[in-house]
């Protein structure tokens, strides 16, 4: 009852302030904005329309006229106003007027196409009738908005890094985070049992309710390019660097990293990766051969063909930026300066690393890119050559033989 009567209150004095500021001729913002605020609270929807259609061009009065479309989209539904908050109501009932809400939406986008409130707004309307396609198009064209205005304030947005294991990605993580001095970004992440369950959910700071925020900060994991961890992205962030490695000598590391595992008493690691009773004590051209088969053949080298077609995908809103282990052996500087370029960050905002020290048995161990051609036999590099894309040893200037 005290809520029913503070809320009539509200209603009461809205009615009043509004009806005052339209006796009123004046071009201050904030009064703009009362007006417009206490003619949506007094229930005047039609002097909000009227307001629009005489200044077509003005963003506070289209946000304010969404609102009416919206509000009297959902007509029943607002029968529960006091118990869910129907600014956040997706529950449209009228497909007549959600129709014209969405064509609204339309004119929106088109008239403010540099406004990342209105389509962040617009993307919750398609996402009322579970519409994700556009849904997602317009939550990433939001985040790529944001971006450019945290860049021109000489911040950075949310970095991501998904990196295939056994290649530098705990190195390159590191150097990137304290190189722009970036806090690791809270981002719910399972990846044990690589990588059949390796995936990423929304974080608490995810913000449904509001219009959501691009996030400062940093985030990395082995994430395969599935259809789950796409979309979930395109929510996250308009942009992401992909790092991998030549398999042949991805697989070298990963072959030497299980020994470590057993050195450091990492039972768990050698469970979740299924390596197989006995085979520490098979020999080591059996090893690699399990290893061949089991894991750089169907994992690795399909993670990264998921990852490199992840861009022909017509419902991809990701841009990325793709780099591999090879290039960073080569050329340290021109890599760090290459994704520095692409989040439009200047190289005077960033301290570059040294060159990485490497030790046997460490997670830093060699850092090499031919080791391969040492250590496996003629007929399994021949196996390996045969299931790596031809054209990846032309894009990457890796070593044939």
């Amino acid at each position: 009852m005290v809520k029913l009567i503070k809320n009539r209150i509200k209603i009461f004095l809205s009615k009043i302030i509004s009806y005052t500021l339209l006796k009123l001729n004046f071009s201050n913002k904030y009064l703009n904005t009362l007006l417009l605020k206490t003619l949506f609270k007094s229930g005047n929807y039609k002097k909000i329309e009227d307001l629009y259609n005489n200044d077509k061009h003005n963003l506070e009065k289209s946000i304010f006229y969404e609102k009416v479309l919206r509000f009297e989209s959902l007509e029943e539904s607002l029968n529960f106003s006091n118990k869910f908050d129907y600014n956040n109501m997706l529950s449209f009932n009228n497909s007549d007027k959600y129709k014209k809400l969405i064509d609204f939406s339309k004119t929106c986008f088109e008239t403010y196409p540099d406004s990342f409130y209105i389509h962040d707004r617009i993307a919750k309307n398609f996402a009322g009738n579970c519409d994700f396609d556009n849904a997602i198009k317009h939550f990433n064209l939001s985040l790529k908005i944001q971006r450019k205005l945290l860049n021109k304030k000489k911040k950075f947005g949310t970095i991501l890094l998904a990196s295939n294991m056994r290649s530098g990605g705990g190195w390159l993580s590191k150097s990137i985070s304290k190189g722009l001095n970036l806090n690791r970004l809270n981002i719910p992440y399972f990846d044990s049992w690589f990588p059949n369950q390796c995936v990423i959910d929304f974080p608490d700071f995810y913000r449904q309710d509001k219009c959501f925020e691009m996030q400062e900060g940093f985030w990395s994991g082995h994430i395969p390019a599935f259809d789950s961890n796409l979309t979930n992205l395109s929510f996250l962030t308009d942009k992401i660097i992909v790092n991998f490695r030549d398999p042949r000598q991805q697989l070298i590391s990963f072959y030497y990293s299980l020994e470590r595992f057993r050195l450091g008493g990492n039972y768990t690691a050698l469970l979740e990766y299924k390596i197989p009773k006995d085979y520490f004590f098979w020999k080591k051209k059996l090893q690699y051969d399990w290893l061949i088969k089991n894991w750089t053949i169907p994992i690795t080298i399909e993670w990264i063909k998921n990852w490199l077609d992840v861009p022909n995908k017509k419902d991809n809103y990701l841009d990325i930026l793709f780099i591999n282990q090879k290039e960073f052996a080569e050329d340290q500087k021109k890599v760090f300066s290459k994704i520095l370029n692409f989040y439009n960050i200047t190289e005077n905002l960033f301290t570059f690393p040294k060159k990485p020290k490497f030790e046997h048995n460490t997670h830093l161990r060699s850092g090499g890119i031919n080791e391969w051609k040492d250590e496996l036999e003629e007929d399994q590099i021949k196996i390996l050559n045969s299931n790596i894309p031809e054209k990846w040893f032309n894009d990457f200037a890796w070593d044939f033989n």
